[in-house]
């Protein structure tokens, strides 16, 4: 999801007045203020009621929901480039750009990987630092933390 649809969803979540598809009505557009119309084929497919992964939209609308409690927000993006998204977004929490980050083109050579470091000398390198000193951050990939962990 990219740093717009982020905004959107967080104002999804903290505006109770926000239409928003559901099973009777799945083709419903979502008006956000000062935000063009969000058609609701723009919508992430598992957001759609209709979707067999409902549960992963809701989880991660749950995590929106759970920002204002956040310290910070890291988000995949250039502030210069999406200054406003970033505005809107730091009336809910703090956002950091970090980006650019740039996707690895796809080879079909098995020998170049996306990982710099086998998984051995990674964990190795990771047991070498102080406890809480490292910060790993996954753009693209979902994980479920419970309560206590994300707090």
């Amino acid at each position: 999801m990219g740093p717009v649809l982020c905004s959107r969803l967080i104002t999804i979540t903290n505006a109770e007045t926000v239409a928003f598809p559901t099973e009777a009505e799945p083709g419903l557009d979502v008006q956000l203020p000062r935000m063009p119309l969000l058609k609701h084929d723009e919508i992430p497919s598992f957001l759609h009621p209709s979707d067999p992964f409902t549960v992963l939209g809701r989880a991660i609308l749950g995590q929106f929901k759970k920002l204002s409690k956040s310290s910070y927000v890291l988000m995949d993006t250039i502030q210069e480039l999406e200054l406003e998204t970033i505005e809107e977004m730091s009336k809910v929490c703090i956002v950091k750009p970090v980006g650019p980050l740039f996707k690895i083109p796809e080879t079909t050579n098995t020998t170049i990987r996306g990982d710099l470091m086998k998984a051995d000398d990674c964990l190795d390198w990771l047991s070498s630092k102080p406890p809480a000193s490292v910060v790993y951050i996954s753009f693209g990939s979902i994980v479920y933390f419970k309560a206590r962990t994300s707090e």
